[in-house]
């Protein structure tokens, strides 16, 4: 190979190919010349839109440095770019409604969301493409892939390590919102059409009963997962904790949200921390993409429990982010400063004083709260907000619980001189802990010694192709009739 680039070919395989399009060996001859990976999922996360989105592409990312990956990408969503750490790309179909009802009728004990994406033809297609390359694992999105790794020929026996990207404890998630929550999407973030839009509208008079299946379904399923894949890991160590607590027979890790501290500056301390005068109109700022529930409900306690009593003080209340048409209707409300979307969040950061997070519902760690802190931003969040992360209240960030600590909070971030040290120590907590370097780095070794464990080596070229059982070149991806 003369470079990367030219001897692995990063192709796009539409859920259609003609006889042209079949998969070129020279990219099969590719992969197995390095180890390879095969990752699942439901989301195209380039450029990534949210917090799942980035984990996503965090992992590919850090995988890449080890493995030649093929991203088996479930759904309608068009490509707008393709990066470098992707070796080949393959797209499926989404199933047919038909098979979603099937789906329903067969598979009546897993969580709604897994038999929504699961398709025994695109299950097939799968198993192919194990045959085709021989991975060493098979990584599955979430608990909505899972019945994925099922995939004849992801098994250990096999020489297939299969594992669970999980993220985070969706039982806990479905709980929470039960109690918090006043805007809940069913389905979580994925590729919506009319359908998933108008089935949320049904589904939302039977909110309730809703959340206490899904719960009790992911809560069963996420065990079995963890007793039963060859691994599994979560982004916060206080989840990998408790699912290893009910699991002890499992390999369960974190893998945290990571920043590359070098490609964000520190904001200028003139910006926030101007330490000689008393700041007496302190500028207190949300972001966030408001057509979600998590930053929905956030929104709508700072509207409806906190402007309320922030009124009658000398604050300036700026909210940025996209939004639908009745939050931006509220928003119009005296006092408030609403801009809509902003090309760059490090701005906007720079421009308040203090950033609020007041999640009411999420699990995991939040990585908005990772990325305002690397730039030095004093943020003002909840016991939700700070899950998963070792910072210090009061000297890393803000933390409150009731309308009270919130206030008295901001009170305290009037002094410049206060904002400074929050500022200071914000960027050194992520510095500290959360380094892309790092992270890439614990889950590699993890990998590694699973492998290690295991007792597999990397099956030799020369019994690998051609592939077993005359498997077609692109059998693989076949399209779905």
């Amino acid at each position: 190979p003369q470079d990367r680039k030219g001897f692995i070919r990063r192709r796009v395989f539409p859920d259609r190919l003609s006889g042209s399009e079949a998969i070129n060996y020279s990219h099969v001859l590719g992969v197995l010349l390095r180890k390879s990976l095969i990752y699942v999922s439901t989301r195209w996360p380039w450029p990534p839109q949210s917090g799942r989105e980035f984990m996503i592409a965090q992992v590919i990312k850090a995988l890449w440095v080890d493995y030649d990956i093929t991203y088996i990408y479930i759904g309608n969503k068009e490509f707008l770019e393709i990066p470098d750490c992707i070796s080949a790309t393959i797209r499926l179909p989404l199933p047919s409604m038909p098979r979603v009802v099937l789906n329903f009728l067969s598979h009546c004990g897993h969580p709604f969301q897994e038999m929504l994406f699961y398709s025994p033809r695109n299950k097939k297609k799968i198993e192919n493409l194990i045959r085709l390359i021989r991975p060493q694992f098979l990584i599955c999105d979430m608990i909505r892939t899972a019945s994925y790794a099922s995939a004849r020929g992801a098994s250990a026996e096999n020489g297939v390590l299969v594992g669970c990207d999980m993220d985070d404890l969706l039982s806990r998630r479905y709980t929470q919102l039960q109690n918090t929550a006043r805007k809940v999407d069913f389905f979580g973030t994925y590729d919506r059409d009319a359908f998933w839009s108008l089935l949320e509208k049904v589904l939302a008079p039977t909110r309730d009963w809703v959340l206490r299946q899904e719960a009790w379904r992911m809560a069963r399923r996420e065990l079995e997962v963890g007793r039963t894949f060859d691994f599994v890991y979560l982004v916060s160590k206080h989840e990998a904790k408790l699912l290893r607590d009910k699991c002890r027979e499992g390999s369960i890790t974190h893998f945290s949200p990571a920043i590359e501290i070098n490609d964000i500056q520190p904001r200028d301390a003139a910006a926030n921390c101007n330490i000689a005068p008393w700041s007496s109109c302190l500028r207190v700022g949300f972001i966030g993409d408001m057509r979600t529930s998590v930053n929905q409900n956030a929104v709508l306690f700072i509207l409806d429990t906190l402007h309320p009593k922030m009124g009658a003080r000398d604050f300036d209340l700026v909210i940025a982010g996209r939004a639908p048409d009745f939050l931006t209707e509220r928003l119009k409300a005296p006092n408030i400063r609403y801009i809509g979307f902003v090309e760059r969040v490090d701005d906007f950061y720079d421009s308040v004083d203090v950033l609020l997070a007041p999640y009411q519902s999420g699990t995991g760690i939040k990585i908005k709260i990772i990325e305002a802190m690397a730039r030095g931003a004093v943020v003002l969040t909840n016991i939700i907000g700070v899950e998963g992360l070792d910072t210090r209240a009061d000297a890393d960030i803000l933390i409150a619980d009731t309308v009270s600590d919130y206030l008295d909070a901001l009170e305290r971030a009037r002094s410049p001189q206060f904002r400074f040290e929050i500022s200071r120590n914000a960027r050194a907590y992520v510095e500290a802990n959360h380094s892309l370097k790092s992270e890439a780095g614990g889950l590699l070794d993890f990998l590694a010694r699973l492998r290690r464990n295991f007792g597999h080596e990397t099956p030799p070229v020369d019994k690998v192709l051609p592939p077993p059982g005359g498997v077609r070149p692109n059998s693989a991806m076949a399209a779905e009739p």
